[in-house]
């Protein structure tokens, strides 16, 4: 089994939420990835939130909770052309686990070229510094 490391390549903020200590926030993640060959890889997107910081320069931390998972709101492709989606992900720390699928229902990829473009929307809860 390998674990393929998507690179972030974009991030766009969406929407923000004040709430509490903090604020939830909503980003778009562009996502690129190397050939996948089905059963045997799965993927880790590491740095989401340091790499949400680092785009947007607001102070704080950016933490992903298990409570509102991220889901894949786009295909990208592979250089074939075919439509390489996210599955479901899991959270791991500061890090993003899981499969890539054929579909949105999550019918695991058997095989695919590099793929670029993959959309994946991230809900983060943003610590205020004092």
């Amino acid at each position: 089994m390998t674990v393929q490391a998507g690179t972030i390549t974009g991030i766009t903020e969406l929407v923000g939420n004040a709430g509490g200590a903090g604020l939830m926030r909503g980003y778009l993640l562009a996502v690129d990835f190397p050939a996948y060959t089905g059963a045997t890889d799965t993927f880790t997107i590491a740095g989401v939130g340091a790499a949400i910081a680092a785009k947007t320069r607001k102070a704080g931390t950016n933490t992903m909770k298990t409570d509102c998972v991220p889901v894949c709101v786009g295909p990208g492709k592979d250089t074939n052309g075919q439509l390489v989606y996210i599955g479901a992900c899991t959270i791991s720390t500061d890090a993003l686990n899981g499969n890539l699928t054929t579909d949105g229902a999550g019918t695991e990829i058997t095989t695919s070229t590099a793929t670029t473009g993959v959309q994946l929307f991230v809900p983060v809860f943003q610590s205020l510094i004092d």
